[in-house]
C-alpha cells in the first residue's frame, strides 16, 4: 500500500467520531500500560483500584492480581504516618507534587519515591486518587537512608502533633496536681465554717422546737380550761425566751444561713474552675472567650499559691470576646501566674511581692500583661525559657514544659504572640497577644 495513501487514510479515520474515541481510549490505555513510572489508582478509604505494570514490577509482585490482593494502600507505605500525611494533603488541596515517601517492596526492601497525585471524580460521581510514583532510589544512591530518615522525621513531627493535645492535658493536670494542697486548703476553709454553722443550726432548731412546745402546752391548757392567767402564760414564755437567748438565736440564724450559702458558692466556684481547667479538650472547640473572666477564674484556682507571697493588682479594660480554645488559654494564664508566684516565693522576702495583670485591645488583638517584681531572668538564659524541658527550678518542682507548651498554644496554634521582658533583680513581664478573630488552622 502506498505510504502516503496510508497516512491519509489514518488521518481521515482520526477525524471521524469513532476514530477520535478510539484514539483517546487507545492513547490513555497505552500511556497507562507503558509509562515507566508507577501508576496507582486508589480511593479515599485506601482501597487500591488499579496499578500499571511498572508498579507491579518495581514493587516486586508476581502479577497485578497479586498486588491488588493486598487491598489496602497502607501496606505499600513504610509507615502509616507517612501515608496519613499524604492523605491529609490530598484532602486539603486535592493534589500533591513530589511528595516524599518510602515504599515497601513485597520482599521488604525499601524504595525512596516521589509521589504526584490528583483527586478526580469519575463518571459515577465517585472520588478517586490517581498517583504517579517515581522511584528515586537510584538517583539518590547512597542517600537512601537519609531519605528514609527525612521521611521518618516528618512522621515523627506528625506524631508529635497528634500527641500534643495529650501532652498539654498532662501538663495541665500536673499543674493542678502541684496546686492540689492549696486547692484542698481553699475548699477546707468554707467546708469548715459550713460544718460549724450547721452544728449551731442543729442546736438552735432543738431550742426553737422546745419553744414551740411551750406554746403548744399553753394552748392545750387553755383548751382544757386549766386555771391560767394571761400574765402567767406570758411570764413562762419570757422566762424560756431569756434563758435560751432566743432573740440572739433568731438574729444569728440569718447570719449562719448567709455565711453557709457564701461558703457553698465559694466551693462551687472552685470546683467549676477546676473542671474548666482539667477538662480534656478532645475536640479543641473554638469558643467565644472572655479574657478578664478567664483570668479571674485562674486566680481562684491558684489563690492559695499566690495569697501568702504576692498581692494581685488588676487593671482590666473592656475587651471583646476572642475566638479561641478556652481551656488551652486558661493553661497559659495558670502557667505564667504560678511561675510568677513561685519566683517571688523563692526570694524568701520579708514582705509580699506584687503581680500586676493588665488587659487591653487594639483592632486585631486582645493583650494580657502579667508583671511581677521578682528576681527577674538572667540575660544568659532568657532566650531558652521557651525551650522544652528547660527549667531553673529544683528537681521535682517543675517539668520544664509549662512555658514551652504555652508558647506553642499562643504562637503556633492561635497565631498570636508570647513575649517576655526581664531584667535580673527587677522582675519579669510576659505579654500574651491573642487574635480576636480565630486564626486556628482547621484540619480535616
Amino acid at each position: 500500500m502506498d505510504p502516503i495513501k496510508n497516512i491519509k487514510h489514518e488521518a481521515d479515520f482520526k477525524n471521524t467520531e469513532d476514530g477520535a474515541y478510539f484514539m483517546s481510549e487507545d492513547i490513555y490505555y497505552r500511556f497507562f500500560e507503558n509509562l515507566q513510572d508507577m501508576i496507582c489508582i486508589s480511593t479515599p478509604d485506601d482501597r487500591i483500584l488499579d496499578v500499571n505494570p511498572a508498579c507491579v514490577n518495581m514493587l516486586g509482585y508476581d502479577s497485578k492480581e497479586d498486588l491488588l490482593s493486598i487491598d489496602n494502600l497502607q501496606y505499600l507505605y513504610h509507615s502509616v504516618a507517612n501515608m496519613d500525611k499524604w492523605k491529609e494533603l490530598m484532602q486539603k488541596h486535592g493534589s500533591v507534587k513530589d511528595f516524599e515517601a518510602t515504599l515497601v517492596k513485597k520482599s521488604g526492601e525499601l524504595i525512596a519515591a516521589h509521589v504526584t497525585s490528583s483527586r478526580i471524580i469519575n463518571q459515577y460521581g465517585n472520588i478517586i486518587y490517581t498517583s504517579v510514583i517515581r522511584d528515586i532510589t537510584k538517583n539518590i544512591r547512597g542517600q537512601t537512608n537519609i531519605h528514609k530518615k527525612n521521611v521518618d522525621l516528618i512522621d515523627s513531627i506528625s506524631n508529635l502533633k497528634k500527641t500534643q493535645p495529650k501532652l498539654i492535658q498532662q501538663e495541665k493536670l500536673a499543674s493542678i496536681g502541684q496546686l492540689a494542697a492549696g486547692i484542698a486548703h481553699e475548699l477546707n476553709n468554707p467546708i469548715g465554717f459550713i460544718s460549724s454553722n450547721f452544728t449551731s443550726l442543729k442546736l438552735y432548731i432543738n431550742i426553737i422546737k422546745k419553744y414551740i412546745k411551750q406554746f403548744e402546752k399553753i394552748a392545750s391548757s387553755i383548751h382544757s380550761k386549766e386555771n391560767f392567767t394571761v400574765s402567767e402564760i406570758v411570764d413562762k414564755i419570757d422566762k424560756y425566751k431569756k434563758e435560751q437567748k432566743l432573740d440572739y438565736i433568731f438574729e444569728d440564724i440569718g447570719d449562719l444561713v448567709s455565711e453557709s450559702m457564701e461558703g457553698i458558692h465559694r466551693i462551687t466556684g472552685i470546683v467549676r474552675n477546676l473542671r474548666n481547667f482539667s477538662r480534656i479538650d478532645v475536640d479543641s472547640e473554638i469558643e467565644q472567650y472572655d479574657i478578664n473572666e478567664a483570668i479571674n477564674s485562674t486566680l481562684i484556682v491558684a489563690r492559695n499559691e499566690i495569697k501568702y507571697v504576692a498581692d494581685i493588682k488588676k487593671d482590666f479594660s473592656q475587651t471583646p470576646p476572642v475566638q479561641c480554645i478556652g481551656g488551652e488559654i486558661n493553661q497559659v494564664f495558670l502557667n505564667i501566674i504560678v511561675n510568677a508566684a513561685q519566683a517571688l516565693k523563692a526570694q524568701n522576702r520579708s514582705s509580699k511581692g506584687l503581680i500586676k495583670i493588665k488587659t487591653y485591645k487594639d483592632n486585631e488583638f486582645v493583650y494580657c500583661e502579667i508583671t511581677d517584681n521578682g528576681p527577674g531572668i538572667p540575660a544568659n538564659i532568657i532566650h531558652r525559657i521557651f525551650d522544652p524541658f528547660f527549667t531553673t527550678k529544683e528537681a521535682g518542682k517543675g517539668t520544664g514544659l509549662g512555658l514551652n507548651i504555652s508558647y506553642d498554644i499562643i504562637v503556633h496554634k492561635h497565631k498570636g504572640d508570647l513575649l517576655v521582658k526581664s531584667k535580673e533583680g527587677m522582675g519579669t513581664k510576659f505579654i500574651i497577644k491573642i487574635p480576636i478573630e480565630s486564626r486556628i488552622e482547621k484540619t480535616n
